[in-house]
């Protein structure tokens, strides 16, 4: 599994918003802008939506580009730019790893039981990969 940023749908979202806001505003109004969205949509029996999708998508692109610009991390960007952030069912492997780290389980015997529930060896890896990273280096070591 690869590591997932802002998607389709989430760009969608994102452009919908955000051009309904500049709708609203040209429009004179939240009213008069839905109305503007929704008679462009109904009056052509959908085939307007051929034009808002790809605008919202292309606006969508656009914000999450510039927010993750400005250092905000986005999708799967930690903070630091440097470090993926696992998304999905990773999460509850790193979150597994850190609970028996401090019960002092070894690595060997989470990664058995991991393997057990159906868990491939990569994503193991990756989840170990990811605890290992996220950790903060002592001070005075390389």
């Amino acid at each position: 599994m690869r590591f997932i940023g802002p998607g389709f749908f989430a760009r969608v979202g994102v452009g919908f918003c955000v051009s309904s806001v500049v709708l609203c505003v040209l429009a004179g109004g939240v009213e008069s802008g839905f109305m503007v969205l929704g008679l462009s949509i109904v009056c052509t029996a959908g085939v307007g939506l051929v034009f808002w999708i790809p605008l919202w998508w292309v606006v969508g692109w656009a914000t999450l580009n510039f927010i993750g610009a400005l250092g905000f991390p986005v999708g799967g960007q930690s903070a630091d730019r440097k470090t993926p952030v696992l998304m999905g069912p990773h999460r509850a492997l790193t979150s597994y790893i850190r609970k028996c780290e401090a019960r002092g389980v070894s690595a060997e015997v989470m990664s058995a039981h991991m393997q057990s529930l159906g868990w491939g060896k990569k994503e193991i890896e990756r989840a170990f990969q990811h605890v290992i990273s996220s950790k903060p280096k002592a001070e005075g070591l390389p």
